[in-house]
């Protein structure tokens, strides 16, 4: 005797072969052996899927294209058709024209690019993100007007320029002036010297400033002492005034630039013969030095061969308030001489000098002003005899350097120091890649991540200042931040979304979840980030889709509900595609967008070119999945709202 069990649903979907048994599954009652071009509403019925409308045909039909989508707002959805070194723009159903021509934007991607862009919007601004390009962005003005651009990174505000100080008495003594427009504050002018009291300051003026910062140079680092109104352009130094040491000019900071990477040391283009003189000279060819004024209140001591004897070294003595400096000019050939690493050579015989020097750094001399090309610190516990060397990237040639001690071994500010030799180098370099390869926005901050340098890491610009990553010392709340996270593994990131008040971020082996430390924003002194997961994604971007967060697994065969779960108080993951599973088998997932009307249908392009479409409403327990074919292959895919 048959008996017939009436199906009042199809929310389980199509159910995987695999699952034929497990009849205790509340879902084998809702499920189907095959629904083939058929859509599953929510409410449980099913129906035919509508058929698909010629829009308009690629630019080049031979070769792969993607889509991505562009939302103004609910009433101004585009989608940009990208291809080999283009893009191509469709809305309201049709192609965009302008004089009857398709409007189309040169881009650097490349047909074999398509598929690892990232990208994230505001307003009109489309950021893209590619592990093998810096980034770019993609401004609408109008519908027949767009832009693609490298995203240029730093402060939209201008350095004051022309800084000069004439007159006044005192001490000579360092400035230097920022800008600020809409409250971004620009690097630092040109530095100037000149008497720390009744000297006249003066700077070019400058369009649309609200403020210039002045700030004076104690200790080798500028601390606030002034403002001034948009519309001045000048400033009288007052010895009466304190720098503010907490707070500091901003200091350029671009974690994704591209510069050149030093990969080797040339042999010593500074050979160490000193002469027993007082103040110190050098006979190597094509090179002088000299001591500048403030110097001559310590004394060169002792003077150093090539053999580099214990006991014998350049030996600064004086008082704290001088800073020992070593000056070195280049006379000989062009004049100039490109220098990318020194070495120092300690002596420590005299123990009552304090030992070799602890905290220094290396600049060199642009014309006008000191350029800092590395600082150290912590360089202790120096043997007899010993030589350390120190690198930095410089390519550029200058004809003077020094080397300034900030302070000695022994904690103390300057007073003494022993140098036994001191040896420069030029380098050799190879081009750098250093592009971010996935990018977010999270508390109004643009946040790009994963570099071939630092897969691991992710960098916060500051707030609503999207292209700024300079910093302060100390650091300010406002600063840019950057975060490396710390696992068994190196394993790069694939994936983030702002979610809640959360940074959600999925790396090849795992998944994170990232705070300020007190549970309010990230910034640079306040971030916490736990492992919430070892799953592991591939390199699609994760979809929100209510409270949860889907991502599709490394392999490209599960896709993840990542939510929070109040039983385990942190976010687990259910898998979707098990229910499904020989949907899956022997086929990776392409391409996805969640189509939110009217049916809630996670569209999913397989690399075979079938298209699988999952009703997904975890509300009511709903996620099933269907198939979908037709005369042809399905390629890409994208999801906005259409009004």
């Amino acid at each position: 005797m048959t008996a017939s069990i009436p199906v009042v649903d199809f929310t389980g979907g199509e159910w995987s072969p695999a699952l034929n048994a497990r009849v205790d599954l509340a879902k084998y009652q809702t499920a189907a052996k095959l629904l083939k071009n058929m859509i599953v509403h929510p409410e449980g019925g099913s129906s035919n899927r509508p058929g698909t409308r010629f829009v308009c045909e690629c630019k080049h039909s031979d070769k792969l294209c993607r889509l991505i989508p562009f939302q103004y707002n609910v009433e101004q959805s585009y989608v940009l058709e990208f291809g080999d070194e283009y893009f191509r723009v469709i809305a309201d159903g049709e192609q965009l024209l302008d004089g009857g021509v398709p409007v189309e934007v040169a881009t650097d991607y490349t047909e074999d690019d398509l598929d690892l862009i990232k990208f994230t919007q505001s307003a009109d601004v489309l950021y893209l993100a590619h592990p093998d390009y810096p980034l770019k962005k993609i401004s609408r003005f109008s519908d027949t007007s767009w832009s693609y651009e490298t995203v240029s990174i730093g402060s939209s505000t201008p350095a004051p320029t022309t800084l000069a100080l004439t007159g006044g008495s005192g001490n000579s003594t360092t400035y230097a002036v920022t800008a600020t427009i809409n409250g971004e504050e620009s690097l630092i002018s040109n530095e100037a010297v000149g008497n720390d009291n009744g000297a006249s300051m003066t700077w070019d003026a400058q369009f649309g400033v609200d403020e210039f910062n002045i700030y004076q140079k104690k200790d080798g680092i500028y601390g606030w002492i002034a403002k001034a109104s948009g519309t001045t352009t000048s400033y009288t130094t007052d010895n009466t005034v304190d720098p503010d040491m907490d707070s500091t000019p901003p200091e350029e900071f671009n974690p994704f630039s591209n510069d050149n990477t030093l990969v080797s040391l040339s042999a010593d283009i500074l050979p160490s013969t000193w002469t027993h003189v007082t103040n110190m000279s050098c006979t190597a060819t094509g090179w002088s030095a000299s001591s500048p004024a403030y110097f001559y209140q310590g004394r060169l001591q002792y003077v150093l061969d090539d053999t580099v004897t214990a006991g014998y070294g350049l030996v600064w003595r004086g008082g704290s308030a001088y800073t020992p400096i070593i000056e070195l000019d280049y006379t000989g050939g062009t004049g100039s001489v490109q220098v990318s690493g020194f070495s120092l050579t300690a002596t420590d015989t005299y123990t009552s000098l304090g030992t070799a020097p602890r905290s220094f750094r290396f600049e060199g001399w642009s014309g006008s002003a000191w350029v800092i090309l590395g600082s150290w610190s912590g360089e202790i516990n120096w043997s007899d005899l010993e030589k350390r060397t120190f690198t930095f990237n410089n390519e550029t040639a200058y004809d003077k350097y020094r080397l300034v001690i900030t302070q000695r071994a022994d904690g103390l500010d300057y007073g003494s120091m022993v140098l036994g030799q001191l040896e420069l180098f030029t380098g050799t370099y190879e081009a750098g890649i250093n592009n971010p390869g996935v990018v977010a926005f999270h508390q109004q901050r643009l946040v790009p991540a994963r570099t071939d340098t630092n897969p691991q890491t992710f960098w916060g610009s500051q707030p609503s200042r999207f292209q700024n990553f300079n910093v302060s010392v100390p650091l300010r709340e406002t600063d840019s931040y950057e975060f490396t996270i710390s696992d068994q593994q190196i394993n790069e990131i694939k994936w983030m979304v702002s979610f809640r008040n959360n940074l959600m971020i999925g790396t090849s082996g795992s998944e994170w979840v990232a705070t300020g430390g007190d549970g309010g924003s990230i910034n640079p002194t306040s971030i916490d980030v736990k492992l919430e997961g070892r799953l592991g994604s591939s390199d699609l971007p994760a979809i929100i889709i209510g409270n949860s967060i889907l991502f599709v697994a490394r392999g490209g065969r599960v896709i993840s509900d990542f939510a929070y779960s109040l039983a385990d108080d942190g976010f687990a993951g259910a898998d979707l595609t098990l229910i499904g599973s020989h949907l899956f088998r022997e086929r990776q997932l392409k391409e996805w967008a969640f189509q939110r009307l009217p049916d809630r249908i996670l569209w999913c392009v397989m690399d075979d070119g079938v298209l699988l479409g999952m009703t997904y409403d975890k509300g009511q327990q709903v996620w099933a999945w269907t198939q979908h074919y037709t005369d042809g292959l399905f390629e890409s895919i994208a999801g906005i709202r259409d009004a």
